[in-house]
Formats: structure tokens, C-alpha cells, sequence
């Protein structure tokens, strides 16, 4: 891609984020939406809290990226095609690009809180108030910090493609046209401890957080088939649900990490070939600025996933738009009470959303409406009226004993009895929580 990119690939490269950057706000504010709606039950999790971190964070960079030709400056070299803003407003851009590496910052302590819980045992009030913190304070802190000092020492201008961020000044200054006043011989290095730094720093910690919980995983069934004729059937079913769920924990880490590294890796690789090779491809650039703004959009689906099987568990017959709405926005206790679908002994006691998502949408789905809905809709999920009391209670019994299971985080290489009634007493935070 020498000489820079054609006038047609400008284009693809300005005007893509504005779809990709606009699904991401989509997700994101989903996530955030669903959060504060059971905001009663979700934010004493701080896995939800971290969430929503990420997601406020998410939404200014997208749109930060979404709107690159409103914010670019206009009449400048390398301008973007159709480009409205001036300087001030490029370095507004910058600004908020920098400060979505706070966003890696929630990754990285969402990854270490499954890594501390599932592999360390540490409880949920214990994170809360020794390492969560430090993640909505520090690197936020540190980040708005460097964001600052970047549009003072005008460290924002355009850079040849894309969206304002670090570069020499004024834009297009260079060894082949006119001599820099800033940052000309510094502006790579100074690009790699404003942002690649942190994003390096939190791909290890993703990394080894993850490896370690998926280490963990193994270890428990290795040791579960191992001991598994030398136990009783019962602590046999216990560790059995215990391992399935610590499965289930490590799969949820790593579709999150997932969609950081597909967000992130990109421009990690893309920078740091062109610093260290000087290898600029189009295509390459492609997958940057398509996949960079998604990270919202991914995490919306990820942050779904559990509560979308266990419906879809608990009830095969639920219809998939219905499961997908629930997982984001559950029925409440409130619209349950006026739909008179659920007796008020299986409520909880909670003022938010229910506890099981399965309990919930095998009792609430066939008869829970809004008041404008058609007949046709209410005839379409009358059936779930119709279900027997059997097959009720035996989808309750399922829940109830996967809860049961998850309550008392227990070793399964432990086979000594005095240790296993030890560990018993000593309760911690449910596995559910980690979801």
C-alpha cells in the first residue's frame, strides 16, 4: 500500500466503522440497559460491574470511530473523504481513543475475577473490596491522564487513514515534504506507551488468567475420573455439576477474551509490522478497522449466552426470539404479578428480576404480556399453560439441584471424609455467580 490508500479505499476505510462502530453502540448499550434493569440483584456482581464499565467505555470509543469524517479535520493532508470537524475536534477523537484502553483494563480484571473465584477460591465480597477498586479508579485515572497530556502536547493529528490519533505535527510533515515541529522522531514510540503498552500488558494477563482456569478445569476432570470408583454416588453427581459448571465458567471467560483479542489483536499485529517492517497492506487495514469497533457488539451475545441455554434448557420448546429477549430484559416480579402467572411463594423475595432464568421462563413465558399485544400472540404461547405439573416440577428439581451443587466450590481430588465435610462448612460465593 504505497503512497497511502486510494481514494476509493479511503472511503471503505472511513465509512465502515460508521456500521461496525454503530452495531458495537447497539450492544454495548443493550448490556447496559439489561444491567440497570435488574440493577437491584446484577450490580451487587461485580462481574456485571466490570461489564458495564467496559460498556460505557465501549460506546464513546464507537462512536469516537463511528463518526471519524465528522471529527476530521478538513483542508489538511490526509484528510478523510467528506471530512467536517478541524483540529479541535480531531484531538477530541484521539482523546476518546485513548481512553478505550480502559476498556482493556475491564477485560483483563473480568478475566482475573474468574481466574481469583474459580481457581483460587476467593470470594465475591473479597474481590469487591480488594481488587475492584483499583480497576475503576487507577487505570481509569491513569488513561484520562494520558489522554489529557496527548492533546496538550498535540500528540492527536491525523494519521494518513482512519480516525485522529498519535502522530507527528503538523499533519503531513515528514522527511519526503516538510520538517515536523512535533513528535517527529518520537511519535512511534511514544504511539507504543500510550497504547500498545496497555494493550500488551492486558493480553498477558488475559492469557495466563485463562490458561490457569482452563488448567483448572482439566485438573478437575482428570481427578474426577480418577476417584470417581472410590466415592459415593452422591459426592460422584455433586462433582460432576460442580465440574460442569467451572466448564461452563472457563467457555464464558474465554468468548469475552475472545472478542478482545478479535477487537484488539489487530491493530497490535498491523502496528507493530509496520514499525518493525514497514509491511502495509490494504486488506490488512480492512480487518483493523471492520473489527475494532465490534467489541460491544460481540460482547452483547456473550453476555447473553448463559441465561439463552438454560431457558432454552429448561423449556426446548421456547421459542429463540423469546429466549433472546429474555436473556437481555427478564421479566420482573412487578410485570409477573400483573400478568397473575407466578404464585408469590416462588418469587424469591427479590425486587428485581428472578433468580433462575430457567425457573423463570418455564413459569412466566406462556402467559406473561403486554397489554398490546394480539390474540394471535397469546394463542401462540398459551401452550406453555398447558404444561403438567410433572414436568414443572421436574425442571424446578433440575435447577434446584444444580444450585444445590454450586453452592460449596469443593476440591475433587478431595476423598477424605473429614475433608469433604470441611470444605462443605466453609461456603463461599455460588459458581452462578460467576456467569
Amino acid at each position: 500500500m504505497s503512497g497511502g490508500p486510494s481514494a476509493h479505499q479511503q472511503k471503505l476505510i472511513t465509512y465502515i466503522p460508521l456500521l461496525t462502530g454503530h452495531l458495537s453502540v447497539l450492544g454495548s448499550s443493550t448490556i447496559i440497559a439489561s444491567i440497570w434493569r435488574g440493577r437491584s440483584e446484577k450490580l451487587q456482581k461485580p462481574q456485571h460491574r466490570l461489564l458495564l464499565g467496559l460498556s460505557i467505555v465501549d460506546i464513546c470509543y464507537s462512536l469516537a470511530k463511528a463518526w471519524t469524517f465528522l471529527l476530521s479535520p478538513a483542508g489538511y493532508p490526509f484528510s478523510v473523504p467528506g471530512a467536517q470537524g478541524n483540529m479541535a475536534t480531531c484531538r477530541m477523537q484521539g482523546f476518546f481513543i485513548q481512553i478505550a484502553h480502559i476498556g482493556g483494563a475491564y477485560n483483563a480484571a473480568l478475566s482475573l475475577y474468574y481466574y481469583l473465584t474459580i481457581c483460587r477460591g476467593m470470594k465475591r465480597a473479597t474481590f469487591a473490596k480488594r481488587v475492584e477498586p483499583l480497576v475503576h479508579t487507577v487505570f481509569p485515572l491513569l488513561n484520562v491522564g494520558f489522554g489529557i497530556a496527548g492533546v496538550v502536547t498535540r500528540l492527536y493529528n491525523p494519521i494518513g487513514f482512519g480516525p485522529c490519533f498519535i502522530g507527528p505535527y503538523p499533519p503531513g510533515c515528514g522527511p519526503e515534504t516538510f520538517e515536523c515541529q512535533l513528535h517527529g522522531d518520537d511519535f512511534v514510540l511514544l504511539y507504543e506507551i500510550y497504547a500498545q503498552m496497555w494493550v500488551q500488558l492486558y493480553m498477558v494477563v488475559i492469557f495466563v488468567t485463562n490458561i490457569a482456569i482452563w488448567w483448572k478445569v482439566f485438573t478437575q476432570e482428570r481427578a474426577m475420573v480418577k476417584y470417581t470408583k472410590h466415592i459415593a454416588k452422591q459426592d460422584d453427581g455433586m462433582r460432576k455439576r460442580q465440574y460442569r459448571h467451572s466448564k461452563r465458567v472457563a467457555v464464558q471467560s474465554t468468548l469475552y477474551i475472545g472478542a478482545y483479542l478479535l477487537s484488539w489483536l489487530g491493530p497490535t499485529v498491523y502496528h507493530l509490522l509496520s514499525w518493525i517492517t514497514g509491511y502495509q497492506a490494504f486488506w490488512s487495514l480492512m480487518v483493523l478497522v471492520i473489527l475494532t469497533p465490534l467489541q460491544g457488539f460481540f460482547n452483547a451475545f456473550i453476555y447473553a449466552r448463559p441465561s439463552y441455554l438454560r431457558m432454552r434448557e429448561a423449556d426446548p420448546t421456547l421459542s429463540r426470539w423469546v429466549a433472546v429477549k429474555h436473556s437481555f430484559f427478564p421479566p420482573t416480579i412487578d410485570e409477573a404479578n400483573n400478568a397473575g402467572s407466578v404464585l408469590e411463594s416462588e418469587m424469591m423475595n427479590r425486587n428485581g428480576s428472578w433468580w433462575s432464568p430457567g425457573r423463570r421462563i418455564s413459569k412466566l413465558v406462556g402467559s406473561h404480556f403486554s397489554s398490546t399485544e394480539s390474540l394471535n400472540s397469546r394463542s401462540k404461547y398459551s401452550t406453555y399453560n398447558a404444561h403438567s405439573t410433572t414436568s414443572r416440577k421436574a425442571s424446578l428439581a433440575s435447577v434446584s439441584e444444580e444450585e444445590k451443587a454450586e453452592e460449596v466450590p469443593v476440591d475433587v481430588g478431595v476423598t477424605d471424609g473429614d475433608q469433604r465435610m470441611k470444605g462443605e462448612s466453609e461456603q463461599g460465593d455460588t459458581f452462578r455467580d460467576n456467569v
